[in-house]
């Protein structure tokens, strides 16, 4: 995190503890994210609406569902920057992508959406900046629990927690 890259840290993994005690309420998305999301879709309230259940072991709506109007309950996010080591030989590099998005235990309705400018990832393989430099790029990573997964559930309201890991790669 921070507000600039700093092109002399040489470290290659870093570990966020940022959200850990952050508690999020279900909300889902009106639309399905992917990679063709535009990037200001997290941070709109009218694209996300909440509804409940009237049964503790079913994730199906007993109701209308209600727009959000207000993100703060349901979304959280975290930022960061990757770039080049001022060590290093190359002044850029091509193709940032996810490697691998792993989100533990799996089942939890826990989704996560990584954004660096117009670029929006949801899984490996999805793209998440053109050109890396020594300068950094910012990545943004959106968390959120999924209100339409067939997992969230009031009856396993305690299960919905997790680790978000991310790996990226120059492809």
């Amino acid at each position: 995190a921070g507000d600039s890259f700093k092109a002399d840290n040489e470290a290659t993994t870093a570990t966020s503890q940022a959200l850990a005690a952050t508690e999020l309420l279900p909300v889902a998305p009106k639309a399905e994210i992917t990679k063709d999301t535009p990037a200001n879709y997290m941070k709109t309230a009218s694209n996300w609406y909440y509804s409940y259940s009237n049964s503790n072991d079913s994730h199906e709506s007993s109701g209308t569902p209600t727009d959000c109007t207000d993100l703060t309950k349901y979304i959280a996010s975290e930022s960061f920057y990757i770039g080049l080591n001022s060590k290093s030989g190359a002044t850029e590099v091509k193709n940032l992508k996810i490697k691998r998005l792993t989100l533990l235990p799996a089942n939890t309705g826990i989704k996560a959406v990584v954004v660096s400018g117009e670029k929006v990832a949801v899984k490996a393989g999805d793209p998440v900046a053109d050109t890396v430099t020594k300068d950094g790029v910012k990545v943004e990573v959106y968390y959120y629990i999924d209100g339409n997964d067939s997992n969230v559930k009031t009856n396993n309201i305690a299960q919905l927690k997790g680790t978000v890991e991310i790996e990226f790669t120059i492809a």
